[in-house]
């Protein structure tokens, strides 16, 4: 299905830092594929940023179906409230009047722990984030509360969005097996790369975070070229 755009929204009470954070990541990911891209003015797959944030609808009832983000939110908490699961959270996204009328992807950053119980392997607790390829990542700050440097803690954020971003359009759906960590129920790459194995590890994050920062990479060369031709499959709708 064609996607042109990635939708990017977050819950009510993240922090202006993450928030922040989350944008300036997304645009330096975008800033290292546009050398894949040939020139100014010639076809550009990237899908379009538009930042909803916390959104609400004018002039819209309270009662009304999907009035707000935090609606959305508030139908995909556990039981005791306390925290996000990923699939009430997907289901929302599906059901949302705007997935059928405009077809897009949806990045979401919450404050609020997340259960990822999509994973095919086992459910995870305080995960740090989750992806249905094509449709939504999600990505919770509530794991990297043990980071107490704010820069390293905004380092380790800005891989983390680069590491959800590439699964959301699918990178490395295309690679060959021998080149990637075949982990359920993704796969990731085994170089000095945003898109290795994070196993819900802040702290292995800001490793993986660090080293490429010294390296000036985030994404390896192969997982560039894969990234762009997802994206390139969804903005013309051949995925």
């Amino acid at each position: 299905m064609r996607r042109a755009f990635i939708a990017t929204t977050w819950t009510e009470d993240s922090a202006d830092d993450d928030i922040d954070t989350l944008i300036k990541a997304i645009d330096r990911c975008y800033d290292s594929l546009q050398p894949l891209l040939g020139r100014f003015g010639q076809f550009n797959p990237l899908p379009q940023l538009k930042v909803f944030g916390s959104w609400e609808l004018s002039n819209t009832a309270a009662t009304s179906p999907f009035p707000n983000f935090e609606w959305m939110i508030d139908r995909s908490l556990s039981d005791d409230g306390k925290a996000v699961v990923a699939s009430r959270f997907v289901d929302m996204v599906h059901l949302e009047p705007w997935q059928s009328s405009f077809p897009h992807f949806d990045l979401t950053l919450i404050d609020l722990p997340l259960i990822d119980d999509v994973r095919r392997s086992a459910t995870h607790y305080d995960a740090l984030g989750m992806c249905q390829p094509g449709l939504v990542s999600v990505i919770s700050t509530a794991p990297l509360e043990v980071i107490d440097d704010p820069d390293l803690r905004a380092l380790t954020l800005s891989h983390i969005v680069a590491h959800y971003l590439g699964r959301l359009v699918g990178t490395l759906e295309l690679q060959p097996a021998g080149y990637i960590y075949p982990r359920a129920p993704h796969r990731h790459c085994l170089r000095t790369c945003a898109m290795r194995y994070l196993d819900d590890n802040p702290m292995l994050a800001l490793s993986f975070a660090q080293e490429q920062a010294e390296k000036g990479l985030i994404y390896c060369s192969d997982c560039q070229h894969d990234m762009v031709a997802a994206m390139v499959n969804y903005r013309l709708g051949i995925n």
